[in-house]
């Protein structure tokens, strides 16, 4: 008969991975839920907490200071794809769950790039290259009355 994974007792069964105590069982079900598809899983590398310590102490948008979150201003999925850092601090920006779900959610609700700090722009830039006007065009509301395409433009002639 198996033991148990988490104490060493005998096994409540030959497929069972725990023996019958409640606390046994309850810590199999925490590691599960903490597995490698759990997002959260493991320790927190130092890019991540220069990630979440970059976070402000109000939300860009509306100046609320309730349920903040950091956004990641060009996207995790197109950050990976151009081969980025996802926690590079100068990507992020602070909102409240109410903008940052109006942003991904509502047409009328996208941030403009006035909203942007600098560093999100310039990490942009060295990331997209002369791509991130076409980018903010696509995602955000672009008020910046063609200054990013004139940059892209340069970027590209430079190039």
């Amino acid at each position: 008969m198996p033991s148990c994974e988490v104490c060493g007792d005998p096994a409540s069964s030959r497929q069972s991975k725990t023996c019958r105590k409640t606390a046994c069982r309850s810590e199999i079900r925490a590691r599960s839920k903490r597995g490698a598809l759990n997002p959260m899983a493991g320790p927190r590398t130092s890019r991540k907490r220069e990630w979440y310590a970059a976070k402000e102490t109000s939300c860009r948008c509306c100046g609320s200071t309730r349920n903040l979150k950091q956004h990641h201003v060009v996207y995790e999925q197109h950050v990976r794809k151009y081969g980025g850092d996802i926690y590079d601090p100068r990507n992020g920006l602070t909102l409240c769950m109410t903008c940052h779900n109006k942003h991904h959610h509502d047409a009328d609700g996208r941030l403009s790039t006035g909203d942007l700090r600098p560093e999100n722009i310039e990490f942009a830039f060295e990331l997209l290259g002369a791509y991130t006007a076409d980018y903010f065009v696509r995602y955000y509301d672009d008020d910046s009355g063609g200054a990013l395409m004139a940059r892209s433009v340069a970027l590209q002639e430079a190039a």
